[in-house]
This record gives structure tokens, sequence and C-alpha cells, in this order.
């Protein structure tokens, strides 16, 4: 049985992915990547999808954060600031969109 006291963590761009998850899983755990874009980056990289992640070898880790930096995939704080950016600029061009972000939605205003 899996004991919590003995957890194990891989750290990959800020983000603590437990060891004992599968790598599709916990590239899912960065904020940008998803279970399609993980199963991309795992066939591309040729990793197998049952492999975990703290089975992994700090070189097979430094050729998956190179994968990802070199397609430019928006992860983390990059993915956060432009989305913030996409949503400042609704609003300086004052379109609809931009006052339905803005609203706050509750029971009695739907």
């Amino acid at each position: 049985m899996y004991n919590k006291q003995n957890r194990k963590f891989v750290n990959m761009y800020g983000v603590m992915i437990p060891s004992h998850k599968r790598v599709v899983v916990g590239l899912t755990y960065i904020y940008g990547i998803g279970t399609s874009t993980s199963l991309n980056i795992c066939n591309k990289l040729g990793i197998p999808k049952h492999t975990r992640m703290g089975e992994m070898s700090p070189v097979l880790i430094n050729k998956l954060k190179n994968y990802i930096e070199s397609n430019d995939i928006l992860i983390e704080s990059d993915l956060k600031r432009e989305k913030s950016n996409f949503k400042q600029r609704l609003v300086s061009i004052n379109c609809y969109r931009a006052r339905r972000l803005g609203k706050k939605r509750n029971r009695f205003n739907k």
C-alpha cells in the first residue's frame, strides 16, 4: 500500500508533481498543459504512457523541459500573463466581451 509519509515529488517549473503519477497525468499538473498536450509530448519524445514520474531520469526530465520550451508551449506564469494582457486589451477597446468579464455574477443578476 502507498505510504503518504514517504511521498516523493518531481519539481518541474515550480510545480511539485507526485512521483507515483504517470507522466501523462503528471504533466497535467502544470498550468497550461492538458491531457491531449501531454499525450502529444510523450509521443514525440517516445516516453511510454505507463512510465511514472519518479522513474524518469534527470536527463529525460531535462529533455522534456527543453521540448516544452522549444515548441513555445505557454505554461504557468507566461500563460497567466498572456491571458491577463488579452483581458486588458478587451477592456481598453471597450468591447462587449470586456463588459461581460467585469460583471460580478450571482443569483440576483443572471
